[in-house]
């Protein structure tokens, strides 16, 4: 059986709906678990710009190959 093309385009629309709100569940579990490491490590934030550079740092280090939390 042929499909439409327009059933094609719905289902791929809803194949990457599904895909962008699963990446976007992992993406808050990361963050989530970097700023808990950061928590138990020791470390206090005075700002979010703070916040926001520990996880740079994290994200270069897991571009570098060091192992995931």
């Amino acid at each position: 059986m042929s499909k439409s093309k327009k059933e094609i385009d719905e289902a791929i629309r809803q194949a990457e709906k599904k895909y962008l709100a699963t990446l976007e569940q992992v993406r808050v579990k990361w963050l989530q678990s970097v700023y808990r490491e950061a928590l138990e490590g020791g470390y206090s934030f005075k700002s979010l710009g703070g916040v926001v550079a520990f996880i740079v740092d994290r994200a270069e280090d897991l571009k570098k190959g060091a192992p995931e939390p």
